[in-house]
């Protein structure tokens, strides 16, 4: 019965639609990579974004479509594995899951209770600098929206019953919007920054610091624009709040010795980090080491087993979501979009600064269509090897593409972001304003502010 009520959802039918065209190639005068790769695109989009069937499935029939249409061969699909992004998020997904066996999450809404704000404005910021933190700490927005709804959702359980329901709205909405935007600001804070800085390492032979990277994107991409979230959600609900009630039964629970572990290796994880440029181990390296330790009982607060739990299937999606960028290539379509948005446009008579704001811009019309990470695995690699005729510097170029695939204003766009919008726990409608709102601040203000800030600083 439920099988038969998926087939006749709107959705589906129109997803599925779209991946026969991608399969067949119907249309005798487009060319068949064409029509292929965007049947097949136009289905991952429909699929992911309203998700009649799992992600994990959907993900499997986009990799075997990509090798039945030869867009991509076995061998490509493998080497996506080659990189340190999907590790990373494997890495961030241990770490939550440690979290979730030492049962942290409860404990620290327990715990914060006391310290909550009263007033609306207040909780709002306090909620987007807990969304931060975590961004810092948990190197996977999709492993973090994860952690911070239920932990949202006991933290609205702090408050009065009458209360509780729009509260959890607010509360979700600015922990999602924090950490998926802060995420931006931090190299293992966003899979398009992880996958921007190994593509540039493999142009260049020149890594990308951890240290580096916040100095020249967590000022804009990062803290400005959630500084703008937390303004508009705080004026978007400033008429239903006079004051908030907090339950006056609060439980302080004292954290075991496990807990307290965990704290003292996470504390060690963030400053690894932090001082990357001094010992030279890059982020990869500092997770898979943190991991070692967290499950090491009893050196470590959990034993070697309990990792199993760890969601190895989401891996299909984080290779589907890489091998669609490999396959926008191999279409031919990024000659098109190459053609229009690079080649169209003559910037070299421009400023240099204006130049560099042009390359942030440009991948905004592509990142319509697909997940920003996708969009850096595209345009980094083209921009870094065209740095010179376009009269840049190939790592400013970079960090330009990093701007622009940054700015998130559909949930498609990026994986935590859809996770958010389609679990029921927050409002659509306000979700899609906020980020809409951010997103034309950030590319109208923000992000020129930032290049001419780079440029004033002699960092280009």
């Amino acid at each position: 019965m439920r099988s038969k009520i998926i087939l006749l959802r709107p959705d589906f039918i129109l997803g599925f639609s779209f991946l026969i065209i991608g399969l067949t190639a119907p249309f005798p005068l487009i060319p068949i990579k064409l029509q292929q790769i965007c049947g097949l695109l136009s289905f991952a989009i429909i699929f992911w974004l309203f998700q009649p069937i799992k992600i994990e499935k959907t993900s499997i029939l986009l990799i075997v479509a990509f090798i039945n249409t030869e867009l991509l061969k076995v061998k490509d699909i493998f080497l996506t594995f080659s990189s340190d992004a999907p590790w990373l998020i494997v890495a961030g997904m241990a770490i939550s899951l440690s979290m979730i066996e030492l049962n942290i999450a409860n404990l620290i809404a327990l715990n914060i209770g006391k310290f909550l704000s009263k007033s609306l404005s207040g909780l709002v910021i306090q909620m987007h600098l807990l969304g931060l933190f975590t961004a810092l700490i948990v190197p996977s927005g999709v492993v973090r929206v994860i952690i911070l709804i239920p932990l949202g959702k006991a933290i609205a359980v702090q408050y009065c019953k009458n209360q509780q329901f729009e509260l959890q709205n607010i509360i979700l909405l600015s922990l999602t919007l924090s950490t998926v935007l802060g995420g931006f600001g931090i190299l293992t804070g966003a899979v398009p920054n992880m996958i921007a800085a190994g593509l540039y390492t493999v142009e260049t032979n020149i890594s990308v610091s951890w240290s580096n990277w916040l100095l020249w994107m967590f000022p804009s991409a990062g803290l400005v624009r959630i500084v703008i979230s937390a303004i508009i959600i705080s004026i978007i609900y400033s008429g239903k709040f006079k004051l908030l009630t907090k339950n006056n039964n609060f439980e302080n629970k004292r954290f075991d010795r496990n807990q307290i572990l965990f704290f003292g290796i996470i504390a060690g994880f963030v400053v690894g980090l932090i001082t990357d440029s001094v010992h030279n181990f890059s982020p990869l390296q500092i997770c898979i080491f943190t991991i070692i330790i967290i499950f090491s009982r009893p050196i470590g607060p959990l034993p070697i087993k309990a990792i199993r739990k760890v969601q190895f299937s989401f891996l299909f999606y984080v290779v589907a979501l890489f091998s669609l960028g490999h396959a926008v290539e191999t279409s031919g379509l990024i000659y098109y979009y190459k053609t229009f948005i690079i080649d169209f446009f003559d910037i070299s008579r421009a400023s240099l600064p204006l130049r560099y704001v042009f390359t942030a811009s440009s991948p905004i019309l592509l990142s319509i269509f697909l997940d920003v990470a996708a969009v850096a695995a595209i345009l980094v690699p083209i921009y870094v090897e065209s740095a010179l005729s376009f009269g840049l510097d190939a790592f400013p170029a970079m960090m330009s593409i990093c701007l622009g695939t940054s700015i998130v204003f559909l949930p498609y766009q990026a994986a935590p972001l859809m996770l958010a919008y389609s679990s029921g726990d927050l409002s659509k409608r306000i979700f899609l304003k906020v980020l809409f709102v951010v997103a034309i601040l950030s590319i109208g203000v923000v992000y020129p502010l930032t290049v001419y800030l780079w440029s004033y600083l002699g960092l280009f």
